[in-house]
């Protein structure tokens, strides 16, 4: 990413949140995609001409946009979500973050302070490790760092969220892309797969 016009300021950090020195020294530690998504028969097309990038979501899954632009996937009816939105039980979202929607809330200037600055409070059980481009990729996300970590949205919620992240450029703009499900779920391993089978879904509009 690009360095981003936006003043740089302290953040703060959970103790769990490795350096980068030692992600650098453990560079070799890559993250092993599956050979072909789990959904490939059935899925749909999502496309942000204002964000310049098209991405394949399952068939089965819901998708809105929000104001800014960011899409949100989830595997169950708007009509499921509880108050303020939150997602019920079994449930999972996805969303695509770009920079450029959030920038005005982050201090953060480049990718690696982006992900500094979402790990800290309320997160815990941080590990970032980087993600290797498949080969022959073009149009893809580059400079990946995947972000796993446990999330506490509410003192009063009963179970945290298990959240995934993946922080990649894509024509020369961050983006964050993000799974939300609730830690301990019994499908936590398909939610993991499908966000995997977006991520390595995403290409860049051509010009």
């Amino acid at each position: 990413m690009a360095v981003l016009q936006s003043p740089a300021e302290p953040h703060r950090f959970v103790t769990a949140m490795p350096s980068w020195s030692n992600i650098a020294r453990h560079a070799h530690i890559l993250v092993v995609f599956a050979s072909a998504p789990l959904f490939a028969a059935e899925q749909k097309t999502f496309t942000s001409d204002g964000y310049g990038y098209r991405l394949r979501y399952p068939k089965a899954w819901n998708v809105s946009e929000s104001g800014s632009g960011v899409p949100l996937f989830s595997n169950y009816s708007p009509s499921e979500a509880g108050p303020q939105g939150l997602f019920p039980s079994g449930g999972a979202e996805i969303y695509l973050i770009p920079f450029a929607a959030v920038k005005a809330t982050t201090s953060a200037t480049t990718l690696k302070e982006w992900i500094q600055s979402n790990s800290g409070r309320d997160h815990s059980k941080v590990a970032v490790r980087s993600v290797p481009r498949p080969a022959g990729a073009r149009g893809g996300p580059q400079n990946a760092f995947e972000v796993k970590s446990d999330f506490e949205r509410d003192p009063q919620d009963e179970t945290l969220q298990r959240e995934i992240n993946y922080y990649f450029d894509l024509h020369g703009a961050g983006f964050r892309l993000m799974l939300l499900y609730w830690k301990g779920d019994s499908r936590a391993l398909y939610f993991e797969s499908v966000l995997r089978s977006v991520f390595r879904s995403i290409t860049a509009l051509g010009p």
